[in-house]
């Protein structure tokens, strides 16, 4: 951890706090007594997990004397903190939320990304990362230096590889979500994976080598994809849209916000190529 950033330390800080928060909570993180942005009751882990991050990123704000601009999946928008520097998150607090609640096979976890620019295009965000509160570990990923992997157990980092020039495709290997009509009519009676979680999908690409790919579709302010951006480019694969185009330089606030637009991450462009041609025919 010595050669992370502040900004690096500060998301590493919040994940890991919303780890033990998380633990600490056991079933009673499963009540919905919190209230979130629409005024509704949601689940106290969903909600607190959110809290600590961005308690975290305000400690960041008033050290390094930033402005924060974020965006939460139960807290909604917000700015904390001045500065002649604005930095942009966004964060979701229990990604996977009906595997928390239901036994399943697929995990869930915490996410974040955070960009040094107020209005960033996906290949702006800079540190990226994942709380895995069943796998017991966390994901901190960092633009030109790599992804590590904390264990929490152990209490010690690894750096996690980049992806093998030689991967393969196999219906068996794709991931996807299949809970929206738009993904249901794309694919057809393909026998992908439903994880139901966009945390474990690209925690498990990224760490797991059955795995080489994910497809879904932009959803809820988009929140998850810039963690898959920055995560899948730092080992060497690629994020595209339906045409194959990379999302690097599309901006975050305006492209797949209001229409469910179709994303690939894998683990190469081959695996890319081979999962557009076999979805859309």
């Amino acid at each position: 951890m010595n050669n992370f950033s502040p900004l690096a330390k500060c998301i590493f800080d919040g994940l890991l706090n919303a780890f033990h928060n998380h633990k600490k909570l056991a079933e009673n993180g499963k009540l919905k007594d919190k209230q979130n942005r629409f005024g509704e009751m949601a689940l106290r882990a969903d909600v607190e997990a959110e809290e600590i991050i961005l308690s975290s990123l305000k400690k960041y704000t008033k050290d390094s004397k930033v402005k924060l601009i974020y965006r939460g999946e139960e807290l909604g928008d917000g700015e904390v903190g001045t500065g002649e520097k604005t930095i942009f998150a966004v964060f979701d607090g229990l990604d996977g939320s009906d595997n928390y609640l239901n036994e399943s096979k697929f995990e869930y976890g915490t996410m974040i990304a955070v960009s040094e620019t107020e209005n960033p295009k996906y290949k702006d965000f800079t540190v990226s990362g994942l709380a895995m509160m069943e796998e017991r570990k966390i994901v901190i990923t960092i633009r030109n230096k790599g992804m590590y992997l904390y264990d929490v157990e152990t209490k010690k980092f690894s750096k996690i590889e980049n992806f093998s020039d030689n991967e393969k495709f196999s219906d068996l290997s794709i991931l996807a979500n299949k809970y929206f009509p738009e993904e249901l009519n794309a694919y057809g009676d393909t026998t992908w994976i439903m994880t139901g979680s966009t945390a474990w999908s690209i925690y498990s690409i990224c760490t797991d080598i059955k795995y080489n790919g994910l497809i879904e579709v932009t959803r809820k302010g988009n929140l998850e994809q810039p963690i898959l951006y920055l995560m899948i480019t730092t080992l060497g694969g690629v994020m595209v849209d339906k045409n194959g185009n990379s999302i690097g330089n599309y901006d975050f606030k305006t492209w797949g916000q209001n229409e469910k637009l179709f994303l690939i991450t894998a683990k190469s462009k081959n695996v890319a190529e081979v999962i557009l041609k076999s979805t859309f025919k």
